[in-house]
């Protein structure tokens, strides 16, 4: 099993030594969206563990949806929170052998990262 995010989290795989891997996050308002810098898992960070993905958010980010998508692009797993009240996302996800790809949307924040199985 092999596991990848683009830029700055973690992720972990259930049976396999932890590793840091990155989410890619962009503040959203102002003029322009604007990088985040390298301390952006002060925001968010995701774990795998077996079937289940946990989303922490590190800091309030207001309502996101969060969506997992197979190497076709189909949405294999949805979830939408208030960061505000819901600070820890628990998703059962599929356990085939693919890529994924974890996107994270809302109006304050863009976030986007890789796993593979």
């Amino acid at each position: 099993m092999f596991l990848s995010f683009l830029a700055c989290g973690e992720l972990v795989a259930a049976n396999e030594i932890s590793r840091e891997v990155k989410i890619k996050v962009v503040i959203l308002g102002g003029d322009r969206p604007r990088p985040r810098s390298e301390q952006s898992w002060d925001i968010v960070a995701a774990e795998l563990n077996g079937n289940l993905l946990f989303i922490n958010f590190y800091e309030t980010v207001g309502k996101v949806t969060i969506t997992v998508k197979n190497s076709y692009g189909q949405i294999v797993c949805s979830h939408p929170c208030d960061t505000t009240f819901e600070p820890v996302v628990i998703m059962n996800v599929p356990v085939d052998k693919d890529n994924y790809t974890i996107n994270i949307i809302g109006d304050q924040i863009e976030a986007y990262g890789e796993y593979y199985l």
